[in-house]
Formats: C-alpha cells, structure tokens, sequence
C-alpha cells in the first residue's frame, strides 16, 4: 500500500481541490500522499482476518464494523476520498481472504515464507530509495514506505527466529502472569521506539529502527520473557 502511494502520487484532497475543507486536528497526522488509505488498510488487514476467523456471529459483526467504520472515519475526517478508501478495502480483504486459506499451508513453510516477505520488503525498500534518489521525490513522502519495508524487513528475521528457536507459547498459567506479559511487552516497546525516534531522521535509520521493533516484538521480548521465567 505504502509502494502504491509513491507510484501514483495523488495529493490529499484539501490539495487537489482547495475549495475542500477537511477536520483541521486531523491534517497533521495525515503523512504522505492520499491513495490508497494506510489507516483502511492497518484496520481492514488487522479486522477482517480476526472476523474472517472468528465463530461467533457476534464478534464478526463486531470485527467488520472496525473496520468499515475506520474506512468511514477516513472519509468523514476529509484526509481520503471514496477511491482511496475503497481501493484499499478491496486489496485489505483480498489478502485477508488469501490469509485466512492459505495461512497453514503457508506457515508449514516458515524459510520459504520469511525468503519471500524478505524479498518483498526489500523490493518496496529499494524502489523508494530509488524514488527519492532519482526521480526526486521528497524523503518526507517515502518515509512511510521506508518504514513500513523495514518493518517487513524485521517481520520475516523476526518470524523465521521464533519459529525456528523460540516456539513461544501464548499462554501462562494465571491471568496476572498474562497482563503482567501483555504490560511488559507493551511498554517495552514503547520505550524502544521513544529511544530510538529521535536519533537521526535518516531514512536509512528508519529501516533498522522499525525492523529492530518488529524482531523484538517477535523474538527478542518472547525470548527474554522465556529466560527470566525459568529462571524464577
């Protein structure tokens, strides 16, 4: 999604027609250009896997109003218009859909899986450089792609690792010790990216910062977590 935004190129609408007039609070989180949606897509990728998934009827209608409802918020908000939204949303539900089929096939491949998302991330990494090296592009507009290569970058080391060294379980033996593991990773994460944002503002820098993010969300803190709980 973060690729197709710097292929295409279509400025926000208060942009492309000045007589528009969007919620002023939500401009200055509006980055980049505005097809396709990055919010629609994060949400739909995110809730319609989960619906897709889910058995109960009610926790379907829940997870599809998530989605669609962030989808309407983009609109309402004025920072997309129905093309970008919509665009996204087919895209977003096209791989949920693939996902939700094909994700035990694709994870008895794990080496094979983390080679090709490696791969995809480093093709979307590679074009963006390109892009602002030379075809002059601004950086401010690619930073949302770079990070987002990075972080796939870190989600292919992240998931091979686990899978291979890990094998993390989910569960703990009471619901304290969960929150205590959900509150942890949590925060620990946050403190990561405080630490790190403010180093360098290279575009480079954001590729190890969001895929040192991921890994850690993946394996480092699931391993720490592991260690010290043995060791108590």
């Amino acid at each position: 999604m973060q690729n197709l935004k710097i292929i295409f190129r279509i400025p926000r609408p208060w942009i492309l027609d000045p007589d528009f007039h969007p919620v002023q609070s939500a401009i200055p989180h509006a980055t980049g250009y505005s097809f396709p949606s990055g919010h629609t897509q994060g949400a739909t990728s995110l809730f319609a896997s989960l619906a897709l998934g889910s058995k109960q009827r009610s926790t379907k209608f829940l997870f599809t109003a998530s989605f669609l409802l962030v989808g309407f918020s983009r609109m309402y908000l004025g920072v997309h218009t129905p093309k970008d939204v919509l665009t996204s949303l087919v895209i977003s539900l096209g791989f949920s859909v693939a996902y939700s089929r094909y994700a035990d096939i694709l994870f008895r491949q794990i080496r094979t899986l983390s080679a090709v998302l490696a791969g995809i991330s480093c093709f979307v990494l590679a074009s963006a450089f390109l892009l602002v090296k030379y075809d002059g592009l601004p950086s401010m507009y690619a930073a949302d792609t770079i990070k987002a290569a990075g972080a796939g970058l870190g989600f292919a080391l992240g998931l091979w690792l686990e899978e291979t060294y890990l094998h993390f379980s989910t569960a703990t033996r009471t619901r304290m010790g969960q929150l205590l593991k959900l509150a942890l990773g949590l925060g620990s994460t946050l403190t990561w990216k405080l630490f790190f944002s403010g180093w360098s503002a290279l575009l480079l820098w954001k590729v190890f910062e969001y895929a040192f993010l991921v890994v850690w969300i993946l394996f480092l803190y699931p391993a720490l977590f592991t260690s010290v709980q043995k060791n108590i």
